[in-house]
């Protein structure tokens, strides 16, 4: 250790200086002190601990900490503080005072050890290290935060609340979900949140800002959790692991995803299984019966609410969804997933029993009943039995008469909206079905698929 006294140092009313850790230091004491702690010394043992340190001042703090002795009341916060040095940082917060300027920019800030970690995020020196993972930190709060993931221990609790948490943010965090406070909004849409960097990350899908991008392939991010997220692509690291069946996935979404699949909840009369136990409560309806859900300009009712959103985009006419591929838009989710494995050929679902294959699973199941005859819905007027649901819708309205679909050229009105569309390929001439063997083409596909008996010599009846 050298102790070294500059003339210039003086003249700035600095006596002493300290080499190792370079703070310039006014009075002796303060000098004394930080070179008891750099060579280790502990002269001060507590009265009430194990514990020695190499100032006076430190025994008093830690026999506060032991006690819970709060010498000193905060009358704006209101919170009892156990060191002085804390109440006066307070006040100035409080008062606006802010008396230390930082050495690299031009902020000033309340207290020394502000200034000094301000200094650290400037140059980015790492001096703070994790003793267990050896990972390496600006600001010592921050190392703090690191070991309480290794210690597990909770150090901050909420009164009248069984609930402690790691870090002192989350019960910030936690009060005001108790409270139902929600003091930050967005200046766009008015959303509004208990957490200010929560709007902050909201405002980007109004901004379209993306401020994280991948140092690999340059793609950019909203969040920075997705950007950490999407850098395991690129390493092939797979850190989240399947307890059951040990199988590993690169996002933790991905393992709680699959371990639905290890843990089923089974219909008690069909005895279907499903992942989610809110798919089984929804299934259940269709037992029951209960459609709770009902469109209000047509009184059709349903057991889901997703289910009922889907039928209104019918009488709004909105063709909200679109094909990236051939643009062809769609009023359902459902029918632009379906449209877009037409362009890729996939059809990974194959019977069992003639080895056809199909785009969704759905259509499987419905074509097995023609294997197994199984008619499982059947018409509540006259019973008659069908295997698929639509049939049943469709022929129900040979009960009513309704017919819904005109056809807004010649005023003909259909039962089903696939008769409709069949029917106006009269009037546009339009032949989109075409034989493969001699080129011949159709205006509607039972016309194409009796023309090719001709050629296969099938008998139709």
């Amino acid at each position: 250790m050298n102790i070294k006294i500059d003339s210039n140092d003086q003249a700035e009313g600095y006596q002493y200086t300290f080499d190792i850790f370079h703070p310039q230091l006014k009075e002796k004491s303060n000098f004394k002190v930080e070179a008891g702690i750099k060579n280790g010394e502990k002269p001060f043992p507590s009265d009430i601990s194990q514990d020695s340190f190499p100032a006076k001042q430190f025994t008093d703090t830690n026999a506060h900490i032991h006690t819970g002795e709060y010498q000193y009341t905060f009358d704006i916060f209101h919170p009892q503080l156990k060191e002085e040095s804390n109440f006066k940082v307070e006040n100035r917060i409080k008062n606006g005072e802010k008396p230390f300027p930082s050495d690299i920019s031009q902020d000033s800030f309340p207290a020394k050890q502000f200034t000094d970690t301000n200094n650290h995020i400037h140059t980015g020196e790492h001096i703070y290290s994790c003793s267990v993972c050896q990972k390496t930190f600006k600001q010592k709060g921050s190392l703090d935060r690191q070991t309480r993931t290794h210690t597990g221990e909770k150090p901050f609790s909420l009164a009248h609340f069984l609930c402690s948490f790691a870090q002192k943010s989350t019960l910030t965090t936690d009060k005001l979900l108790h409270t139902g406070e929600r003091k930050y909004s967005c200046s766009v849409c008015q959303k509004t949140s208990a957490q200010k960097g929560t709007v902050k990350k909201h405002m980007r899908t109004h901004t379209g800002e993306k401020p994280f991008s991948c140092d690999v392939c340059q793609t950019s991010f909203a969040q920075k959790s997705a950007l950490n997220t999407h850098k395991l692509l690129h390493t092939g690291e797979r850190k989240y692991s399947c307890s059951v069946c040990q199988k590993t996935f690169i996002q933790k979404g991905s393992l709680y995803y699959h371990m639905r699949t290890h843990y089923r909840y089974s219909c008690s009369i069909c005895q279907k299984t499903f992942t989610q136990r809110g798919s089984l409560h929804y299934h259940m309806r269709t037992h029951s019966e209960e459609k709770q859900f009902s469109c209000d300009i047509c009184q059709k009712a349903f057991s889901k609410k997703c289910a009922l959103n889907e039928h209104k985009l019918l009488h709004s006419g909105e063709h909200r969804y679109s094909c990236s591929i051939c643009q062809k838009t769609f009023i359902q989710r459902g029918s632009l997933q379906y449209h877009l494995k037409t362009h890729t050929g996939e059809r990974k679902f194959s019977c069992s029993v003639c080895q056809k294959t199909f785009i969704m699973k759905g259509n499987l199941n419905c074509h097995m009943r023609t294997h197994t005859g199984e008619k499982p819905f059947s018409c509540d007027i006259c019973q008659k039995a069908f295997s698929r649901k639509c049939d049943l819708n469709r022929h129900t309205l040979t009960h009513t008469g309704e017919k819904r679909f005109s056809c807004d050229i010649c005023q003909k009105s259909f039962a089903v909206k696939y008769n409709l569309n069949k029917h106006k390929l009269i009037h546009t001439g339009e032949h989109k079905y075409s034989c493969s063997v001699c080129q011949k083409t159709f205006t509607q596909k039972s016309n194409l698929n009796s023309h090719l008996r001709i050629h296969t010599g099938e008998k139709a009846f």
